[in-house]
């Protein structure tokens, strides 16, 4: 009887111990530079994100990521990420839920400004990217190495 309590105790840890270091590894996961076809995300340390897209040009603002665990069963998003970008004279705020797709994809659905405060679906669907992460030697192919003038935002806190 002992044994088997050791045991499932042992199951445990081993079950259990890999899940607390998983907040720092998704952190550290999404740094660097993600891309499709349409947008490139290059997330940086110190929360500063590089954005460029048709819509936005190419901006530098920040985020917040909150990583959660995946559940596996509920279809509806849930807010993990927040991108705050500069648009003509204001700051555009963009809530996702980031999901990791594999060690170099990654899937972000864009949830409706209402979502962000009520966590509760509306009638307009969300819609979901598939980024993929840029190689070493892709890293600078967007020219974000290179000196630009770069719109800037920085979140407001209410205060």
């Amino acid at each position: 009887m002992q044994h088997r309590i050791r045991q499932a105790m042992f199951l445990a840890f081993a079950l259990c111990f890999p899940l607390t270091g998983c907040g720092l590894n998704q952190q550290t996961k999404l740094l660097g530079r993600w891309y499709n076809s349409q947008i490139s995300i290059r997330f940086v340390e110190n929360n500063m994100v590089v954005y460029n897209s048709r819509t936005t040009g190419l901006v530098r603002g920040r985020y917040q990521f909150t990583p959660t665990t995946q559940a596996v069963a509920n279809d509806t998003p849930k807010k993990n990420l927040t991108l705050w970008l500069p648009q003509t004279g204001r700051i555009l705020v963009l809530d996702y839920e980031l999901k990791y797709l594999g060690d170099d994809r990654l899937q972000l659905t864009r949830l409706p400004a209402e979502w962000a405060n009520s966590q509760q679906p509306s009638s307009s669907p969300s819609r979901a990217i598939v980024l993929k992460r840029a190689l070493p030697e892709e890293e600078g192919s967007n020219g974000f190495d290179k000196k630009h003038p770069i719109a800037e935002a920085t979140p407001h806190t209410g205060s």
